[in-house]
């Protein structure tokens, strides 16, 4: 946990990104190739493994440290919820766990 206060605005953006493609435990083609499109590479594989290695209340942990930690506006974090919602419905499946998962984050990423 020590290092998500370090993290950047683009590793934060990262790590959302990819708690929304596997909120529904599947990673379609298309949520594949949305974070290959909008993240660089070696940061995908770096948050990925974060990701991997974190359980739920981790992530959550993880989440509101970053957003408590660093000056995050809500603006920003408007935009980020927005590209999570992109995510969620990149597959044109936007099934009940991702909805769980998005009214969650909106309810998270208010400051």
């Amino acid at each position: 946990m020590e290092s998500v206060k370090n993290w950047t605005k683009e590793e934060f953006k990262a790590y959302m990104l990819i708690y929304a493609s596997e909120s529904d435990h599947t990673v379609s083609e298309e949520e594949k190739e949305m974070l290959e499109s909008r993240l660089d590479q070696d940061l995908l594989k770096k948050i990925g493994k974060q990701i991997k290695d974190d359980n739920d209340y981790q992530r959550l942990q993880k989440v509101s440290a970053y957003i408590q930690g660093n000056d995050c506006t809500q603006s920003e974090l408007d935009v980020l919820l927005n590209e999570m919602k992109e995510m969620f419905m990149s597959d044109g499946d936007f099934d009940v766990m991702e909805q769980a998962t998005f009214r969650f984050m909106k309810k998270m990423l208010k400051v």
